[in-house]
């Protein structure tokens, strides 16, 4: 064999691990391309069924057919307690008009029984006078706070005082609440 046909061969084999390794290199394209979009369906997939899956639980939570009637003196759809110039027993100055402030509270919140320990009395002397009203929006988010769910039973209990009287007899009995209100943790009230 000749010089020649040595370096020839050499040539030929070095060309052909080239494309050896070319081909190689291709390969793990595509494959990384296959994976690449198999990701992207599975993660569209797990997205469109989690978006249909939280569809499904509002639709079926929703309030739209809720087959009671909200209590009386409500606002807001049912969520909102109006409580202003008038339902406090108050006169307002004529041609003003009240600012309406929002209060979001929990009946076993420590944080709000101590906001209307320091404000409650201030804030009833506000709305008597009619500089302000106030829409409470009670909820019930602390009731893993306590062992059998106080925040819903003292909600529901504050409803139906409001359902019965007023929106002044329901503030008394949620100022006698936070007055009485259970520690964290433990049983509320009976």
């Amino acid at each position: 064999m000749s010089p020649s046909d040595k370096n020839r061969t050499k040539q030929e084999r070095m060309a052909l691990a080239e494309q050896m390794r070319k081909d190689r290199e291709k390969a793990a394209r595509r494959q990384r391309s296959v994976i690449t979009i198999g990701i992207v369906v599975i993660v569209l997939i797990i997205g469109g069924v989690a978006a249909f899956a939280i569809k499904k639980a509002v639709n079926d939570n929703s309030l739209g057919d809720f087959p009671y009637a909200a209590p009386r003196n409500t606002v807001e759809n049912g969520m909102g307690i109006l409580f202003d110039t008038k339902a406090a027993g108050g006169t307002a100055t004529a041609g003003t008009t009240p600012v309406n402030v929002t209060i979001h509270e929990d009946l076993q919140c420590p944080a709000c029984q101590a906001f209307f320990g320091t404000t409650g009395a201030f804030l009833d002397g506000l709305v008597a006078s009619g500089d302000i009203s106030i829409t409470y929006m009670p909820t019930a988010f602390l009731d893993a706070s306590s062992t059998d769910h106080y925040s819903t039973r003292a909600l529901n209990a504050a409803a139906c005082v409001l359902d019965d009287t007023d929106v002044a007899t329901f503030r008394k009995f949620t100022d006698l609440l936070y007055a009485n209100q259970p520690a964290e943790g433990g049983a509320g009230l009976s």
